[in-house]
Order: structure tokens, then C-alpha cells, then sequence
């Protein structure tokens, strides 16, 4: 009996009326086409009987194809005892829907309490919510050490929406809040300030790696041209009570006299503008802002800022998820989406000093 033929790449291109670089990258799961191509890929491939080298070697041939359209249900994780999605969650889970919704993918929101629980509780938990049955999982950001660890050894496809701890074995996809803090900062060295005032989170905060590695960043940034910074002369206590925040923020003010703020977390920017008026000054007459985004403010606009791609991220992490669970033995890979840094309006050059030090960009 003559063995069937197998369908080549090129074969499927020029079914579709594709390139074959597309149709490969859409084989393999990578961005950089719509979903309805990728889904037209996905679905001539299956019809032909195609499978990618990673996907044989895989044992992938389970009966279950490529394109399980309408049949999976995913997980979104988030660490709350309140009960609701914070801003940054709901454009994260936005992302997300962007690419499950055409596939009719089901993806639940699923709430962990954050305090201590007996280990009885978190396995009555994971039953509750199915979660070893799921067909993936998304572990959010600001997501507590000890809940990520616990999550990251659940056996299911996972992707997490953060930073990776060191070893982690698991794709992660995140934006680039080291890359928003540099830009941000060499954006004010290059206009001539050198006293700019941080304002974010505590550098120590546990569970919260992107604070942290903003704080790092500013830092080095600033060691670039010799500005040795002391954390006690920012504010760096977000968490805290508002009474507490503007007693810091006096403080600093008084200190420092700052000629610039960095403001690293976008919902303390009206906060900054209160305590700016308050304190009678100006932006950016008497003093320069710029302040990390996540979606350009309508209420505040003009602001220089870093946009941070917060839905793109959920996006691409339910790419990744897709072709994680194609190929499953496949290497990690940890995705940081590039910042775009945005010029507005509430930065003035400091004239005299611009030419002394400037840092590349």
C-alpha cells in the first residue's frame, strides 16, 4: 500500500494564499498576523493531517487536533481577599479575551485569598475551582511570593504575568517597567535635571518584583552619572495611608527640593498633583513630571510618560499560551514588551546644565 503523502508548508501557503514564513510562524505560534490567519492556518493544517517536528515529537497526536475551538476553559489567577479585578488585571484579562474570544475559548477569573490558610484549605481550593483540570492557567501580577510558588507547581500549561523568580520553570510574559523606569529617567537627565524625586513602592516590598526592579533601575540610571541615591529621600511607601504618603511626600519636598518626580506607579499620579498643589507648585513651571502610564489618562493629559502595554501583554500571553500547550516539552521563554515613551508636556529642560552628562539614548 502506497504511503499517504505529507502536506508541506509551502504546500499550505499556497492554499491560503500565504507566505510560507507566515504560515510557518503561525504553525509554531508566534505573533505577527491576525487571528483569523492564524486560526485559517491552523485549521487547513489540521484538515490535512500537518504537524510541526515539535508537535511529533510531542506526541501531540492524541486525536484532539490543533484548533480546539470552543472546547478549552482557562484560568485568570488573581490575588485578592476583596473580591474584584484592580485596573491593571482588567486590561491584562481585556488581552486575553482579544485572542480567546474568536476561538470561543472559556477563561474564568478566579480569586485566591491572600492571607495564611491551613494546607487543607488549598487543596479543598483547587478542587473548588477545577484548577487541575483546567486546560491552562494565567498567574497574575502582583501576585504574593508564596501563592506564585505554590501556583508554579500546579501540573497544568501555565503562563505567568510577571517577572520570573530565578529557575522558574514556566513562559512569562510582562511589560517592561526596567525598560519605562531607564527611559523615563535618561528622558530627565537629558533635559538637564539631576534632582529628580522617586516616587513608587517600597525597594524591599516582598511578592512584587516589578516595584523592586524599578527602584534597581532608577538607580542605576542614576549611577550613570554619578548620583548616588538614597532611598530615604524618595517616597517609596505607596502602601501606606494617605495621612503617612503625604508626610513622606512633605518631607522629600523639603529635602530635596527636587527639580523633576518620577512617579513609577500610574495610580498615585492624581495623588501627586493634589499634593503638588498643596504644596504650591507648579508642573512643570517649578518642578518637571514624568510618570509611568498604563493607558493614556484623558483626565490628566499631556503627561511624558512611558505607556506601559498592559493589554497587549494579556494578549500575547494567550498566544504563548496557545503554543505552549502545543508544544509542551518545548524550552521556557520569559517575553518582555518593548515601552513606548511618549513626549507631553509637563517637562522643562534645564538649559544651563543639558550639555553636562547626558546619557545616551
Amino acid at each position: 500500500m502506497r504511503k499517504k503523502r505529507t502536506v508541506t508548508i509551502q504546500e499550505l501557503a499556497e492554499q491560503l494564499g500565504l507566505s510560507r514564513n507566515t504560515v510557518s510562524k503561525a504553525l509554531h505560534g508566534q505573533p505577527g498576523m491576525s487571528l483569523e490567519t492564524r486560526e485559517a492556518v491552523l485549521k487547513l493544517a489540521e484538515e490535512k493531517g500537518y504537524r510541526t517536528r515539535e508537535q511529533k515529537e510531542n506526541a501531540l497526536l492524541d486525536g484532539t487536533g490543533l484548533l480546539h475551538k470552543g472546547m478549552r476553559r482557562f484560568l485568570f489567577i488573581v490575588a485578592s481577599d476583596r473580591g474584584f479585578l484592580e485596573e491593571t488585571h482588567q486590561f491584562v484579562l481585556q488581552g486575553i479575551h482579544d485572542c480567546f474570544d474568536p476561538l470561543q475559548y472559556r477563561i474564568d477569573v478566579v480569586f485566591i485569598p491572600e492571607h495564611n490558610r491551613p494546607e487543607l484549605f488549598w487543596e479543598d481550593w483547587l478542587e473548588e475551582h477545577a484548577l487541575l483540570h483546567a486546560d491552562g492557567i494565567f498567574i497574575s501580577h502582583m501576585m504574593p511570593e508564596e501563592l506564585e510558588a505554590k501556583l508554579l507547581q500546579i501540573s497544568v500549561p501555565k503562563i505567568l504575568i510577571n517577572f520570573p523568580p530565578t529557575g522558574a520553570k514556566v513562559d512569562s510574559v510582562i511589560w517592561d517597567v526596567q525598560d519605562a523606569v531607564r527611559q523615563a529617567v535618561r528622558y530627565l537627565l537629558n533635559q538637564g535635571h539631576r534632582n529628580i524625586l522617586y516616587v513608587g513602592d517600597a525597594p524591599h516590598h516582598l511578592g512584587y518584583r516589578g516595584y523592586r526592579l524599578r527602584w534597581i533601575a532608577f538607580q542605576e540610571e542614576m549611577a550613570q552619572v554619578g548620583i548616588a541615591v538614597d532611598s530615604s529621600q524618595h517616597v517609596t511607601n505607596s502602601m501606606m495611608d494617605r495621612e503617612r504618603w503625604l508626610q513622606s511626600w512633605k518631607k522629600c519636598i523639603t529635602m530635596q527640593k527636587p527639580t523633576a518626580i518620577l512617579n513609577t506607579i500610574d495610580y498615585e499620579l492624581g495623588w501627586i498633583y493634589y499634593a503638588c498643589r498643596e504644596f504650591g507648585i507648579r508642573i512643570p513651571q517649578d518642578c518637571s513630571l514624568v510618570s509611568i502610564l498604563y493607558e493614556e489618562n484623558s483626565f490628566i493629559p499631556d503627561v511624558s510618560h512611558p505607556l506601559l502595554p498592559v493589554r497587549a501583554t494579556g494578549h500575547r500571553a494567550a498566544e504563548r499560551m496557545i503554543w505552549r500547550i502545543a508544544n509542551p516539552n518545548h524550552i521556557y521563554e520569559h517575553i518582555r514588551l518593548q515601552i513606548q515613551f511618549i513626549e507631553g508636556k509637563t517637562v522643562h529642560p534645564i538649559i544651563n546644565s543639558r550639555k553636562e552628562g547626558s546619557v545616551n539614548t
